[in-house]
């Protein structure tokens, strides 16, 4: 069985995560060797908190992540709002609690493929033409790494700093100032859908095989789409207009779920 889990943004106000938290006494503790959790980045949410605050505030919970690591297998893929975890694992990879990457392929049952991937890569080629993907994840490292409240004010202080650090343009600037919105607020997610489930594009733009299906997060809008092979496991953060949902991939099925209060609800359901 693979269980995935994106976007929970542990310290932004919005998040879930006393209810993530009785999710993962419920139902994540309930996974063993033979199972698999994929957390789909943002785990962590270092552009709204200080990253140590956030890290601190929130140790129960990656406490109990990382004892699952004991008893399961666990994957971390790096979003834009936790991408310098990526720095961190590569300091520390043979002391680190998790496996983390930019993207996975796990082969399910011995005949279906799954590539995972956060998702922000779908947003940067959609909607960010002008900047490459390299560009955005030195943006997203930048971000991340400051020690201050991000939405406190620092948008102001970065942009000099953004502007000659990363020698970025005016027009890209503009991008920095819309990717900080939350994803409720922006425009384009339908491109970027679009761009999910259209096979070959995205294996030119994601190097995906043809056969594999896309599993990804990022745009906190949860769906499955089994004919066109991509699924989006969505977010647990209030101001989603669906949240605190999660996929569940076993034997022939992969499951879209909502998590409720300890009850839970199949969003869809298709079998492979």
């Amino acid at each position: 069985m693979i269980v995935v889990i994106s976007d929970i943004h542990l310290g932004y106000d919005k998040s879930d995560k006393e209810q993530f938290d009785k999710f993962i006494d419920s139902e994540l503790s309930q996974l063993s060797q033979a199972d698999h959790l994929v957390i789909l980045g943002d785990l962590l949410d270092f552009w709204r908190r200080k990253n140590a605050v956030a890290v601190i505030e929130n140790e129960n919970i990656l406490d109990k992540l990382c004892k699952l690591t004991k008893k399961t297998n666990v994957y971390y893929l790096i979003g834009n709002h936790d991408y310098s975890i990526l720095d961190f694992h590569k300091q520390f990879e043979s002391f680190y609690p998790f496996k983390v990457s930019k993207n996975l392929r796990l082969l399910h049952e011995n005949k279906n493929k799954f590539y995972f991937i956060h998702g922000y890569e779908l947003e940067v080629l959609t909607q960010f033409t002008f900047l490459t993907i390299d560009d955005y994840e030195r943006i997203c490292e930048n971000l991340c790494q400051r020690t201050d409240n991000f939405f406190g004010g620092i948008m102001s202080s970065l942009d000099n700093d953004l502007r000659i650090g990363l020698h970025i343009g005016e027009e890209s600037l503009n991008a920095i100032h819309f990717i900080t919105k939350p994803p409720e607020n922006r425009k384009g997610f339908e491109t970027v859908e679009d761009l999910a489930k259209a096979q070959t594009p995205r294996r030119i733009f994601l190097g995906m095989e043809e056969d594999e299906y896309l599993v990804f997060g990022h745009t906190h809008r949860p769906f499955l789409d089994g004919n066109n092979k991509v699924i989006n496991s969505g977010s647990w953060v209030k101001d989603s207009a669906i949240y605190d949902t999660y996929v569940v991939i076993d034997k022939d099925e992969i499951m879209l779920k909502q998590w409720n209060n300890s009850q839970i609800k199949d969003i869809s359901v298709f079998k492979m």
